[in-house]
């Protein structure tokens, strides 16, 4: 099989984050149409676009500011930029196929934070979210067994969903909300301790 090399992957990046000239999109617009490895790459591209202007750049610091504020930190001493999780893990970018069901696609992300690792499974229906689905894990020296002070919040756009994780760790939020290409934030807080911040790419 042939491969097309019309254009880069940087061109089609570029084409994503809307950095491409008008004339130099359109040609691009109208080939992707006709090539099915260029459609390929425009729809990875598309998935990533969002990961990689995240990533980009420290979070803004009324995020931290109000993380810090709304929470009591277990150490005040430490840097407040450590309560933000670090993605380690995103499916759409390690090479692995989304899961598909009933017009369902699941996406799959692990991020960690100083004391646990959060497991999160976000399952789509095109532009919208449905569920979000998670487990906490403590690191090894940690019990088995998660903290029961501890409240998630979940917030999309101007919406806020509220969850408690079983014993386990364990928890889920049942939500239908469009997706507007903003991160969404996760917030675990303790009643007694550390609170932790996740910036979700969407």
């Amino acid at each position: 099989m042939e491969t097309c090399d019309k254009y880069d992957d940087l061109m089609w990046l570029s084409f994503v984050r809307g950095r491409l000239e008008s004339s130099v999109a359109a040609k691009m617009e109208v080939h992707h149409e006709s090539c099915a490895e260029c459609a390929s790459r425009l729809e990875f591209f598309r998935k990533i676009a969002p990961i990689i202007e995240l990533n980009a750049a420290e979070p803004p610091d009324s995020w931290t500011d109000e993380a810090a504020a709304q929470f009591k930190l277990l150490d005040p001493g430490k840097e407040t930029s450590n309560i933000f999780g670090n993605l380690i893990f995103d499916s759409y970018v390690h090479s692995i196929e989304a899961v598909r069901s009933r017009g369902l696609e699941t996406r799959h992300l692990v991020f960690e934070l100083p004391s646990f690792e959060l497991d999160l499974s976000l399952e789509y229906s095109g532009r919208q979210i449905n569920m979000v689905l998670g487990h906490l894990l403590p690191k090894a020296a940690q019990s088995s067994e998660m903290n029961q002070d501890l409240i998630l919040e979940l917030l999309i756009a101007d919406r806020r969903y509220s969850a408690t994780p079983n014993r386990f760790g364990e928890f889920s939020f049942g939500v239908q909300a469009p997706l507007t290409g903003e991160p969404l934030e996760l917030r675990c807080a303790f009643k007694e301790g550390p609170c932790a911040v996740v910036l979700i790419p969407c």
